[in-house]
Formats: C-alpha cells, structure tokens, sequence
C-alpha cells in the first residue's frame, strides 16, 4: 500500500496563496531592479551590471550591489553629490509592487 499525502481544501489554499506571492513577489523585485538600472549613472557601467535583486525563503525582496563605491554614489559624500539609484527605483515603483504581489 503506497502512502498519500492528503491536503486539506484550507492547505491548498494556503499553497495557492504563497505561490501566488511568491510569483508577485519575484516580479517585483525584477521591476525594481530594472528601474534600479535605469536610475544608475554611468561612468564605466560597473555599479550598473552589479545591482542584482533576489527573493529569500522568506518571501523578502533584496535589490542591491556589492560594488564597494555604491552608497557614496547613492548618498553622496562631502565631495560629490548624491546620486540615487536604489531608493528612488522603490518608491517610483510601490503603486506596481502593490499589484503585482496582489496579483501574483
């Protein structure tokens, strides 16, 4: 006799609605990553190739970079100004987040 996994009607739909944030929660974090990039400035296109985004186990979106200069280029520094990139890219994208992690 093999074993079955029985999943309740109320475990299916819990399934279906992580799934379904998940799949949100993905494309959100592709739209600002994208947005991250169009906001980037140039000078050799280093900082731009390196901002990349992932979703956790956890459901949490990650945008960002490991390039050392970043947030100076972000901030600013007493001998530049600021130049954002990464927090601009949110917040011109929340109303679009906001569906698509409605939507799936």
């Amino acid at each position: 006799m093999g074993l079955y996994k029985f999943i309740s009607h109320k475990d299916a739909r819990q399934k279906e609605l992580v799934d379904k944030l998940g799949r949100g929660m993905e494309k959100a974090v592709l739209l600002v990553e994208g947005e991250a990039k169009k906001n980037c400035p140039v000078d050799t296109g280093r900082l731009r190739s390196s901002i990349t985004g992932k979703v956790t186990e956890e459901y949490v979106g990650i945008i960002g970079t490991d390039v050392e200069y970043a947030p100076f280029v972000e901030h600013g520094t007493s001998r530049q100004s600021a130049q954002p990139f990464l927090f601009p890219a949110l917040e011109s994208s929340k109303k679009k987040i906001a569906e698509l992690l409605k939507n799936g």
